[in-house]
């Protein structure tokens, strides 16, 4: 049950603030293509780091690559910082967000479009842990001030 004062959501926001600002910072010192571009490539290397570290941590348990042992073998704790439906269905993961405490931060410090640079660990994540995947972004918080976020991630055959 989602929970505002969820310890691991709190850490979030505060990793939200953090990112933003030194996205900020990075576009001040080195002009905004570069410093965006320079965060971009960051976020893409993070996100391949832990989708391989999961990927292994599923393979070293003898299990299969799906979405439902990306979920058990994620690299958070159990938390309920995010109000967020993920559902399953036929090797496609959809996930609707209505509440991320990283966007609530970037909101909260009027930069949106510096934070939101790191929406695209998403796809490092699900590209390291699965392969060849199709992924879409149909929503995104940036959209408006209370938008959710949406994205669906289908497993494409090797």
């Amino acid at each position: 049950m989602f929970d505002r004062n969820d310890p691991v959501g709190a850490m979030a926001y505060k990793m939200g603030e953090l990112f933003a600002i030194m996205v900020d910072e990075m576009n001040r010192e080195f002009g905004e293509a570069r410093g965006r571009a320079a965060a971009a490539r960051a976020v893409a290397r993070f996100g391949e780091l832990r989708g391989s570290a999961i990927r292994q941590a599923v393979i070293d348990a003898g299990e299969e690559l799906t979405f439902e042992n990306m979920e058990k073998y994620y690299d958070l704790p159990p938390n309920n910082g995010w109000d967020a439906d993920t559902v399953i269905e036929n090797g496609v993961l959809t996930e609707d967000t209505r509440y991320c405490p990283l966007a609530a931060a970037w909101r909260a410090l009027g930069l949106e479009k510096e934070g939101g640079i790191y929406c695209g660990i998403d796809i490092a994540m699900n590209q390291a842990y699965m392969g060849s995947i199709k992924f879409e972004r149909p929503a995104i918080f940036s959209d408006g001030p209370d938008a959710p976020c949406k994205m669906v991630v289908t497993k494409l055959p090797d």
